[in-house]
């Protein structure tokens, strides 16, 4: 009787025995990107300590990505292609802890110069809802066309918040 209880859990309320995910990088996976893109909203990603040349898409994921060594030893540095961390409608809960965020060019917007660019460390859009927190957001999109070269919030609802935060 006990197994048929236990299969009615599993085929009727999925949801109940679902397990939220954790993922390491470089151990489950060597890009802090490769992460994202394996997990599932609710899922928390750990960042080592090291410098990771990339632009990140959280993709409307509510995720919890932490540097473990802190911001002074964890590096995300854009490849200047881009904002360093793109928050396009992700859900409250969403966190990035402890980076040193450097060299984000800003998101692309058409305009009539032909291109703008918004947000060089983190873009927030579309309403999005994050938390920035114990991050250093040093040098980026310095050019011209560049608006709110550290952060960038906009659209309905969007709400950013920076929390401990060196600019």
């Amino acid at each position: 009787m006990k197994t048929l209880h236990i299969l009615f859990l599993l085929v009727f309320l999925p949801g109940v025995v679902a397990a939220q995910s954790t993922w390491n990088v470089p151990g489950d996976s060597a890009t802090i990107q490769g992460a994202i893109n394996l997990a599932s909203s609710g899922d928390k990603i750990f960042v080592a300590p090291g410098s990771y040349p990339e632009n990140l898409d959280l993709q409307g994921k509510m995720l919890l990505v932490q540097a473990t060594g802190g911001a002074l030893v964890t590096t995300i540095n854009g490849t200047g292609n881009d904002t360093l961390i793109l928050l396009n409608s992700t859900p409250v809960g969403t966190e990035i802890d402890g980076f040193f965020l450097t060299g984000g060019k800003g998101h692309p917007a058409s305009s009539s110069y032909g291109y703008d660019y918004y947000g060089g460390a983190v873009h927030a859009s579309n309403g999005a809802n994050a938390t920035i927190k114990n991050c250093y957001l040093v040098r980026n999109a310095l050019s011209t066309g560049t608006f709110a070269g550290v952060a960038y919030a906009g659209g309905s609802g969007t709400k950013l918040i920076l929390e401990h935060c060196v600019i």
